[in-house]
């Protein structure tokens, strides 16, 4: 366990004027994030004391907590080879009852719990070259393992995948090569029924795609202009529309919970993090970082906090993790957890 040193700093946050900033509530003691630095870890955002759940030499990543936010699952190699065979496991959240319920997985997928909490998706393929890619499906036991999906090699690139759960639960939202290789396009899939819709349709790669906490509009990334930006469709796929319009790379969007406004990541002023108003386009700096950067967050529970890595660049690495309440923009440091770390994700609230 690692000690707790927080530090203060007061952003001033246009977001109650602007109706981006969630009202300022009190956070629940359960609050935690999981995060892995090569083991996973999980931490307390109010006491700032982390716990080290696993301890092995292959790289442990993408931790992801069911829905009841007693267990997290997370993926690691089998083998020596990065891009060899990954098992997908899941734990208890103190670290016990460790199993592996999958062992067919070729990519770092990022597992996906159902809302009943006994399945859990993953993205995998059915061969380490040439293979057709695939989603499947597998109950928190390890059984009833089965393909949910699956299309063949030469519309398939498994990273690009990235299966993203609909907010009812129902549809599933995945990326495919078009037929001659070279763009990625947004597909939907029914878990009722299996039916699939192709919602993009053009000469580019569209991916970082995400379901609005209401479920009617989906947020992605595709390249405009010689540079990443980001887009908003409904989640049909229509009235697709670019929202955001500056110099630099805008990536990796995220809602926040009034389903009107989103977060992103950007390199325009090195790497820091934005709002953005989806109806008006006005954007405003959350953090302003000039001697290190910060990228890639990820939203609380209710909507009031945001959670992200920060170092010198996101390919360096991180030196800690930052937590800033959207109400106020007081930024606590969580500087005893460690560097480089990654895959942040927040612990469900207690139902």
């Amino acid at each position: 366990m690692n000690r707790y040193k927080q530090t203060s700093i007061v952003i001033f946050c246009m977001g109650v004027m602007l109706g981006l900033c969630a009202p300022a509530v009190a956070q629940d003691d359960s609050y935690e994030l999981a995060f892995s630095n090569g083991n996973i870890f999980t931490v307390d955002t109010i006491s700032g004391i982390a716990t080290q759940l696993t301890n092995g030499d292959r790289y442990a990543d993408s931790p992801t907590w069911s829905t009841d936010g007693t267990q997290i699952a997370f993926v690691q190699p089998l083998t020596d080879d990065f891009y060899g065979q990954y098992g997908l496991f899941v734990m208890n959240t103190d670290g016990g009852h460790l199993e592996q319920i999958a062992g067919d997985l070729l990519w770092r997928s990022q597992p996906i719990w159902l809302k009943t909490g006994d399945t859990l998706l993953y993205a995998t393929s059915s061969g380490i070259k040439d293979g057709d890619c695939l989603i499947r499906s597998v109950a928190r036991d390890g059984s009833e393992s089965q393909t949910i999906y699956r299309q063949g090699h030469t519309k398939c690139k498994v990273s690009a995948l990235s299966p993203q759960l609909s907010p009812d639960n129902t549809q599933i939202l995945f990326g495919l090569d078009d037929p001659v290789g070279k763009y990625f396009q947004l597909y939907s899939m029914s878990l009722v029924n299996q039916q699939v819709k192709q919602l993009t349709d053009n000469r580019n790669n569209n991916g970082s795609a995400e379901w609005s906490p209401d479920g009617t509009q989906i947020a992605f990334n595709a390249i405009q202009d010689n540079q990443r930006e980001i887009f908003v469709m409904d989640a049909d796929g229509i009235n697709m529309r670019r929202v955001t319009h500056r110099p630099g790379n805008d990536y990796a969007p995220h809602w926040l919970a009034d389903s009107k406004s989103l977060i992103f990541s950007s390199d325009q002023k090195g790497y820091n993090i934005f709002s953005l108003d989806v109806a008006t386009g006005v954007v405003r700096n959350l953090t302003n970082l000039t001697d290190s950067g910060a990228w890639n967050p990820v939203v609380s529970p209710d909507g009031t906090q945001i959670a992200y890595p920060t170092g010198v660049d996101p390919v360096g690495g991180a030196d800690h993790i930052d937590v800033l309440t959207l109400a106020t923009g007081e930024v606590h440091e969580l500087t005893g957890v460690g560097a480089t770390a990654y895959s942040l994700a927040w612990r469900p609230l207690p139902k």
